[in-house]
């Protein structure tokens, strides 16, 4: 599951060029938060608590002004995540409602919950650093991206192009 956030399409535009020269997965899905990690499930059931969990949740404001290199704990892969510094504990909150339904099996304690846009990856720290401090150098976050949280989306990350399966609008 995953929140495609509303930016202004500067920023929009933006992230998107970054990803789409430093992550690999930049063509397959657009810039996203990622809620739930990948799972198999019923899609009936999935949608059923998507709905129940958006009904008690308010879309959420955020704002951008750093970045965080993170090395994947999964892989060899270094990653450039962009992370809000307002808004970040209502997406986590909201990550944890997703994970108090049926989905609480799929949760992975090894991999702590960071919300994030991720706009590079990288085999090494020193290319992610690298990449990070050059951001950082020509401005990209002298302004703040601001955005907003208004939907959950759950999509199918079996096809080369992901696609969303089912979308569920926050309370506003």
């Amino acid at each position: 599951m995953v929140a495609y956030p509303n930016l202004q399409s500067t920023d929009r535009d933006w992230i998107e060029s970054v990803r789409k020269e430093h992550d690999p997965q930049g063509t397959r899905l657009g810039v996203h938060f990622t809620l739930v990690f990948p799972f198999d499930g019923e899609l009936g059931a999935v949608v059923e608590e998507m709905v129940a969990v958006a009904r008690m949740t308010r879309q959420i404001a955020f704002e951008i002004s750093s970045a965080r290199v993170v090395p994947d704990t999964l892989t060899s892969q270094t990653h450039v995540f962009l992370v809000p510094t307002q808004g970040a504990a209502e997406i986590c909150a909201l990550h944890e409602r997703l994970y108090s339904t049926s989905l609480r099996a799929f949760k992975r304690p090894d991999i702590p919950y960071v919300p994030h846009l991720t706009v590079a990856s990288h085999s090494s720290v020193q290319s992610a650093e690298a990449l990070a401090q050059a951001l950082r150098l020509n401005g990209a976050y002298r302004r703040v991206v601001r955005g907003l949280v208004s939907a959950i989306d759950l999509v199918d990350l079996s096809a080369h192009v992901v696609e969303t399966m089912a979308k569920v609008d926050l309370e506003k």
